[in-house]
């Protein structure tokens, strides 16, 4: 467990994790004679109502069955996504929030403008009308989540590992290469061809937005920071719509040239020969696999997609993918990044 889950379990009543905090919080208004609160869910994961959820029951069944019982009976937990680039902040950031404000804010972060929210509509006893301020309610959040994993989070997996590769240190500096936005803006169509439509959602207009944002020129997001947990967030971004588009007849070509960026990424040297730091939590493993086998790029794609539980057998046993992602890591290898990059947005 957790340290945190630890003591709550050990001390039920003097918790202070948020298992702990929700489940004494819910036992409360039980014992008072109230109706449970709905618990709203805003961090980042998908399916981040269903993952508390989980959680918060599991906690109370450790200590009070019947109170787990009538909590996933009784208790909502709705699903929601936010949409909103927020760069890691860094001194300039805390400074400029210093400037503005006059006061030392240690948790200031940068936003960009563009914000969506979409939530669950699931309130049994009723909710603040927070569509007033832009929220959408809808019944289910799973296909916006789809959309922002596979054409924001997609792209930006993608041009993350090219761009520290060639020495690109924002996502602006990125976008202002121009085989490399051609490359995002290839990324983006071929990730919207594979979505269904939604209602209200033009994802066409939202592909353009997208690469607004990327190129706006007061956001430092930093590349490196993308590049961040390859093997936590391949895939989400990166595998999955390159199964769905084998699946549905599709070229998994984009997708398979952001992986080969994974995989030279993976090698832990930059276009120039200097040393990249590979923050990922499986690096050590990841170092052991490639350490085994020679530098071509059949042996460094075998050695990555032999890690287990991370590629999906419908790509490992898919010869239009191995073959498209081998040519063009081969050519990173042999070409180099750059040259790669070129040849794939404008050909050779």
């Amino acid at each position: 467990f957790h340290p945190a889950v630890a003591a709550d379990l050990a001390q039920p009543a003097r918790p202070t994790g948020v298992l702990g905090l929700l489940t004494a919080a819910l036992s409360l208004r039980y014992a008072e004679g109230y109706q449970p609160f709905t618990v709203l869910c805003c961090d980042n994961l998908p399916e981040n109502g269903r993952l508390l959820r989980a959680a918060v029951v599991d906690f109370a069944h450790r200590i009070d069955p019947p109170l787990a019982a009538r909590i996933a009976a009784e208790v909502a937990f709705p699903c929601t996504m936010v949409d909103r680039i927020t760069p890691a902040p860094t001194a300039e950031t805390l400074a400029e929030a210093e400037r503005l404000t006059g006061c030392t804010d240690l948790c200031a972060v940068e936003a960009e403008p563009f914000h969506q929210w979409v939530i669950e509509d699931n309130f049994p006893t009723g909710r603040p009308d927070w569509a007033a301020g832009g929220a959408v309610f809808v019944h289910d959040v799973a296909p916006y989540e789809q959309m922002k994993l596979t054409m924001l989070n997609g792209a930006h997996s993608m041009l993350a590992y090219l761009g520290v590769l060639v020495g690109h240190r924002h996502v602006r500096d990125v976008m202002a290469d121009p085989a490399l936005h051609v490359l995002v803006r290839r990324h983006l169509a071929a990730a919207a061809a594979l979505l269904p439509p939604l209602p209200g959602i033009d994802l066409g207009a939202y592909a353009d937005d997208l690469a607004q944002r990327f190129a706006n020129p007061a956001l430092a997001h930093e590349t490196r920071q993308i590049a961040m947990d390859g093997t936590e967030k391949l895939p989400q971004r990166l595998l999955a719509p390159a199964r769905q588009a084998i699946a549905q007849g599709r070229d998994p070509r984009p997708f398979a040239f952001a992986v080969a960026g994974w995989m030279r990424h993976a090698l832990a040297t930059d276009e120039a020969g200097g040393a990249l730091t590979l923050h990922d939590p499986r690096a050590a493993e990841i170092a052991a696999a490639l350490a085994r086998v020679g530098g071509s790029a059949p042996s460094i794609y075998q050695a990555l997609d032999s890690l287990p539980g991370l590629f999906p057998s419908a790509l490992s046993g898919s010869q239009i993918w191995s073959s498209a992602l081998i040519e063009a890591l081969d050519r990173m290898l042999t070409q180099g990044v750059a040259a790669a990059i070129e040849v794939e947005a404008f050909g050779a």
